[in-house]
């Protein structure tokens, strides 16, 4: 199996997941880039990935300007109101796309996205990571065994706090 050469763009929870992955299979992924408006938190994943300056970024922008594309493909992580402007130039720089949901808080944009990943042919995957967390398979576990009743219908809301809209 060839290792996977990834970018990571956004190093909060799921950023984080994700590289977590390359250290414990470094066989299998490999972090060649990174980019975080956080400098605290793009010095600390440059140690933990043992990058050097010039696979580090502050900026989207500065990514797209001085980054020379090693990677495979770019896990965006970015806050929601930046997927689509972060993601759209991704297809036609060659990089497959891991996206972080939602995909994006606009219709058109939303409607977008897929049409170019094709028109580029490049692979294009939304992460709802939540489903496999252990909390929600012991929740499904228990609902299904009838232990508390007989299922009737199921009402789940997961609300969005404050980081998100900043």
């Amino acid at each position: 199996m060839k290792k996977i050469k990834a970018v990571i763009f956004g190093l909060g929870n799921r950023g984080k997941c994700y590289g977590g992955y390359a250290l414990e299979h470094p066989d299998e992924l490999e972090i060649v880039q990174i980019m975080d408006t956080n400098m605290t938190a793009l010095r600390h994943a440059q140690k933990m990935f043992n990058l050097k300056d010039d696979a580090c970024f502050t900026s989207f922008e500065d990514w797209l300007k001085r980054a020379p594309k090693i990677g495979d493909v770019v896990f965006n992580c970015t806050m929601d109101q930046y997927h689509y402007e972060t993601t759209l130039p991704l297809f036609k720089m060659g990089y497959d796309v891991l996206l972080e949901k939602p995909i994006s808080t606009n219709p058109k944009e939303l409607n977008e996205l897929l049409p170019q990943s094709r028109k580029y042919n490049r692979k294009f995957a939304v992460c709802h990571v939540l489903r496999y967390a252990p909390f929600y398979r012991k929740a499904k576990e228990i609902l299904l065994s009838g232990e508390i009743g007989k299922l009737v219908s199921i009402e789940m809301a997961e609300h969005v706090y404050i980081p998100h809209f900043l």
